[in-house]
């Protein structure tokens, strides 16, 4: 969806991201742009993931919260004339991944 949004992935945010990530890799998933994201690539992004089963949560000022199953995706960025790189990161809930992630922030400084 972001590539048919017009939004290129930043890779080396992007690996830097599933470095710190660790054992808690399979509860995560991110994505980061480096282009500027304007409203209209946003909502493309956000009816996109709602036509694949998600569910809007929030809106906060700038960015959008969705929820499927035992997964929530925050989506920061993306400003209405642009001007902001988007940055996608979804979290799984559950023991498994509440410990996994318990472990990683025990065991490193850097946030995720």
């Amino acid at each position: 969806m972001t590539t048919r949004a017009g939004l290129g992935q930043d890779a080396a945010l992007q690996a830097a991201r599933d470095a710190v990530l660790g054992d808690a890799a399979d509860c995560a998933a991110g994505w980061v742009g480096f282009e500027e994201a304007g409203a209209t690539q946003v909502t493309e992004i956000v009816d996109g993931l709602q036509q694949r089963g998600w569910q809007v949560t929030a809106r906060p000022v700038q960015g959008v919260t969705l929820t499927i199953g035992s997964w929530e995706l925050v989506l920061l960025g993306g400003a209405p004339q642009g001007g902001e790189p988007l940055s996608l990161l979804a979290l799984r809930s559950g023991p498994g991944c509440d410990e996994a992630f318990a472990r990683r922030e025990a065991g490193a400084s850097s946030p995720v």
